[in-house]
């Protein structure tokens, strides 16, 4: 353990010279923020028809779980959440720098976290407003594409599943909809609840009336972009780091995590 040292004696300084150094110095310092251990976040469990409003409550362990029953934050009115649906944990990656972590506890509906934009892997899950999109056949990835958070693991599909034909599976998620199949071909698929976009979710009132934009990349490459939306875009994942401002989705409660006066 490091223990606390005495500065090196410098030469006498007269004490105005010092106090007019220390005020300068004061003028140009900083807040004080930790530099043995991690910063502590909050999260912010967002109220209904906001994205900015919630709760805010403060993390000060290393671990906390969240669910319908029995954990560190109930939602016991959340039919789409499981008894125990996933943990914030926290991980050190070297010395003094840690990582929060986000973990679906294999709940039955799952994990998302909110993107403004990502690459299509056969197997992904994404939300749009309340609608559930499943990506299915052979789409690869771009090597050249940067992700704009570190996922450690997303879910993804067997061999025998990457051999058919890339599509999208548009499933039913909060409302009553048969699931229906939209073939991903040439260069673009647009994605919205009006007639301008060429595949259309009329039924659901959280989708903008051009809500994504599926561009492709290369020969076996696809990236989906939000076009600004209110109710954004949630990717299915199985274990993320949490960056500033990271927006999640449990059931049909969402989150803000938030490290506090962090940049």
């Amino acid at each position: 353990m490091n223990e606390w040292k005495t500065a090196i004696e410098q030469p006498a300084v007269p004490m105005q010279q010092r106090a007019s150094e220390e005020c300068h110095t004061l003028e140009e310092g900083i807040g004080f923020a930790p530099r043995r251990r991690p910063w502590y976040p909050q999260l912010i469990i967002v109220d209904d028809h906001s994205n900015e409003s919630g709760e805010v409550v403060r993390l000060r362990r290393d671990s906390f779980s969240l669910g319908r029953l029995g954990c560190d934050f109930s939602f016991p009115a959340e039919g789409l959440m499981s008894a125990s649906h996933a943990k914030i944990s926290l991980r050190e990656i070297a010395a003094d720098h840690w990582d929060w972590v986000l973990e679906d506890l294999s709940s039955s509906n799952g994990v998302f976290v909110r993107l403004p934009e990502f690459q299509l892997r056969p197997g992904n899950e994404f939300l749009l407003g309340g609608t559930k999109v499943k990506v299915h056949g052979d789409i690869q990835l771009n090597q050249k594409s940067q992700e704009p958070v570190p996922f450690w693991s997303v879910y993804v599909a067997d061999a025998e599943h990457i051999r058919r034909k890339p599509e999208l599976e548009v499933c039913s998620y909060l409302f009553s909809q048969e699931s229906f199949v939209v073939p991903l071909r040439g260069k673009r698929l647009q994605i919205g609840r009006h007639a301008e976009a060429a595949q259309t979710l009329s039924v659901d009132p959280f989708v903008e009336a051009l809500h994504v934009d599926i561009q492709k990349i290369d020969s076996f490459s696809w990236k989906l972009v939000d076009q600004k939306s209110l109710n954004g875009v949630w990717l299915r994942v199985r274990r993320a780091v949490l960056a500033q401002s990271t927006s999640f989705i449990l059931g049909e409660q969402r989150f803000r995590f938030e490290l506090v006066g962090r940049t």
